[in-house]
């Protein structure tokens, strides 16, 4: 094996450099087992001979020491593993891994079709500053909170935040939908107190309500919002899952800043 092999750029793999800690035996037994734990989970004498052994199983590309206990592994896996979702893009790329000691996805690098599967946020910073018209200095949001207060209490605050000066003002990812502080209530009564406030100042602040929930629930919860006039939604994908992120960023009917 070429130590510094080139990363496979061709459209039939995909590769992932791991950093990996230890000394170089042990970090190379760690990207010898990536290549097996990432893709049949199998030691590597039951690996059958044949199709899965030369072409699903991951492939040590390279291999290079960063410093006195760090080391990059590059290790290529076919694209035909993935299934056009985030889901199982992170499984192969850092499934077993993460339960790992010593072990770090450092870069992911992907063919030209791939990469068109995920297109990423639908604005993009500079799509947010032109729609808050901020171009040359850092954005200012601000927070609704605390957790408690109604709905009346937050478009108060909210009010208040804009006339303050503020770009953004968004819900505490703790707000949900309670009894003291209904999700319809307070995305109304919010988004017409930042409007409120802009048609005083001028100015072009957005109102970002927090929507994260199952995913019946957050998709109902954005299209609301967007109808309430929201500039934008909060969504935690640590909490409902990356490809609902996905998701919603590309949902014409949604067309917010996420």
């Amino acid at each position: 094996m070429n130590e510094a092999a080139p990363v496979p750029r061709s459209g039939a793999r995909f590769a992932v450099e791991y950093h990996l800690s230890g000394t170089e035996t042990e970090a190379r037994a760690k990207a010898e087992a990536l290549c097996l734990d990432q893709t049949v989970e199998l030691p590597d004498e039951l690996v059958p001979a044949g199709m899965i052994r030369e072409q699903i199983l991951g492939r040590l590309e390279s291999f290079r020491r960063l410093n006195a206990d760090r080391y990059e592994a590059t290790i290529s896996f076919p694209t035909k593993l993935l299934t056009g979702d985030c889901a199982q893009l992170l499984n192969i790329t850092f499934g077993i891994a993460s339960l790992k000691p010593g072990i770090r996805v450092g870069r992911l690098h992907l063919p030209d079709p791939l990469v068109q599967s995920w297109p990423g946020s639908r604005f993009g910073r500079e799509g947010l500053r032109g729609l808050v018209n901020i171009h040359h200095r850092p954005l200012v949001c601000g927070v609704l909170k605390p957790l408690g207060l109604s709905f009346s209490d937050l478009a108060d605050l909210a009010y208040q935040l804009v006339l303050g000066g503020l770009d953004l003002v968004k819900d505490d990812q703790g707000l949900s939908d309670h009894p003291f502080c209904p999700f319809e209530e307070r995305v109304t009564r919010c988004a017409e107190a930042v409007a409120k406030a802009n048609r005083v100042t001028g100015r072009r602040c957005l109102y970002v309500p927090h929507v994260s929930g199952p995913w019946e629930a957050m998709h109902r919860r954005c299209l609301f919002a967007k109808k309430a006039g929201a500039g934008g939604v909060l969504i935690c994908p640590g909490l409902t899952g990356f490809d609902s992120l996905h998701d919603t960023a590309q949902d014409e009917a949604i067309a917010l800043p996420v």
